[in-house]
């Protein structure tokens, strides 16, 4: 016996599917919801600490007042300083999401929009010091 629509069987793999369907796009609506806020969280947390900088400078030469540390926002340099320590703690190649992940929690910002292309444009332009092993995994160079 073939089945069809009318067979239990088939009935329960339909609305399984549709279910995986339904949970799937629940997920890259989410997914795209959290780049927009994260997008936008990255856009005003750049606008408050440019600010911030205006305003400390402005402090500065006004008053001399001297806040020690600087509140610039990294450099390209800092960065890439950053996620060179990583690849040396971490004594290993890493894929991208890890790399991502770990700047993170080590509250590191992300150049740009903070996305992968982001990250890997930046690596692909550090001269060096950080290098594509293999699609999607990068390393600092290593001596043989």
């Amino acid at each position: 016996m073939s089945p069809n629509e009318s067979s239990p069987l088939f009935s329960d793999e339909k609305q399984t599917i549709e279910q995986l369907l339904s949970w799937r796009e629940k997920a890259v609506k989410e997914c795209e919801n959290a780049r927009v806020a994260l997008a936008k969280a990255q856009r005003r947390n750049l606008d408050a600490e440019q600010r911030l900088v205006s305003i400390e400078s402005l402090l500065a030469t006004e008053g001399r007042i001297d806040f020690g540390v600087s509140s610039t926002p990294f450099s390209r340099a800092e960065f890439l300083d950053a996620a060179v320590a990583i690849f040396e703690d971490a004594g290993c190649s890493l894929h991208i999401r890890d790399i991502r992940d770990r700047l993170l929690s080590r509250e590191i910002p992300l150049p740009g929009k903070g996305d992968d292309a982001n990250l890997i444009t930046t690596f692909l332009r550090s001269k060096g010091r950080i290098v594509r092993i293999e699609r999607g995994i990068y390393d600092i160079p290593r001596p043989d």
